[in-house]
């Protein structure tokens, strides 16, 4: 059985004359009737710094309290006065259009400018105490210099920003096995960060304390994939296997006379490279 419908009721149905004739069409083509910002980012910034200052510093800084002086323009967005005022003496913003001066155009403007506070960023992975960030900003002030060691554990050990402690910090003995001021997996991190290799240096000072340097480069770090990591780990044992027979030779009495000092100085630099490439080998 076939409907009649009356004339124009099924385009009136679709909505096909509303779409056509009807207002809302042509309304896509208007500008902007209201914007939601309605003060100055600039402004709200500077109150921001002015009420954090101690009472004695905001005196000669009332300005940055006064409340700017927003307007509408023609095109229905909302303008900064005040802002452009201020900067009129600026030749380099003599050629800039109006539109340099909305609301929005200056929070972007301060909000690319905004950086937020290194010490209170905590690192994405459970396993990393203190962000990259902050750790190269540490060893750059400590690196290219010789360092004693139980000074290293002050400057890295407990703090107000870091209460239980920077990084930790090994300080061998002299008859200690151990090679590693500062474990190898940060210097891997900074070389990631810098792309070049870090090294760390043991030393004596005068009276024997212990003394460490940290070094950048100049070598290239490169990032190793998991089959060159795998065929590395393999290399390292061999040469860690071999490092253990050759002492056991030393010690047992058949490294004898005068190169035996020698000998054993170059163990122990030999046993310092193996572990300082022991961290590169982790395979994941």
């Amino acid at each position: 059985m076939i409907r009649k419908v009356k004339k124009d009721y099924l385009p009136s149905f679709l909505g096909i004359e509303n779409f056509i004739y009807g207002g809302w069409f042509d309304s896509w083509c208007k500008p902007m009737g209201d914007t939601k910002l309605t003060d100055c980012q600039r402004q709200l910034d500077a109150r921001e710094w002015y009420k954090n200052q101690p009472k004695e510093s905001q005196k000669g800084s009332e300005s940055r309290n006064e409340k700017h002086k927003i307007f509408k323009g023609k095109d229905g967005y909302n303008y900064c006065e005040t802002c452009k005022k201020r900067s009129s003496g600026d030749a380099s913003l003599w050629n800039k259009p109006e539109e340099y001066w909305r609301l929005e155009e200056i929070q972007i403007r301060c909000l690319e400018y905004e950086e937020y506070e290194v010490e209170k960023v905590t690192p994405l992975r459970k396993n990393q105490k203190v962000t990259d960030e902050a750790l190269l900003e540490k060893f750059n002030k400590l690196k290219g210099k010789y360092i004693v060691v139980s000074k290293l554990k002050i400057i890295l050990g407990k703090s107000h920003e870091y209460p239980e402690g920077f990084i930790k910090v090994n300080e061998p003995s002299g008859d200690s096995k151990m090679t590693t001021v500062i474990s190898s997996t940060y210097l891997k991190r900074l070389s990631r960060i810098t792309a070049k290799v870090w090294h760390q240096k043991r030393a004596f000072g005068e009276n024997e304390e212990l003394l460490v340097k940290f070094t950048e480069g100049p070598e290239d770090y490169v990032p190793q994939t998991r089959k060159s990591k795998a065929e590395f780990a393999s290399t390292l044992l061999q040469a860690k296997e071999a490092l253990d027979k050759q002492r056991e030779r030393l010690f047992d009495g058949w490294g004898n006379g005068p190169d035996v000092s020698r000998e054993e100085e170059l163990l122990d630099r030999l046993e310092e490279l193996l572990d300082g490439a022991e961290p590169v080998v982790e395979v994941k």
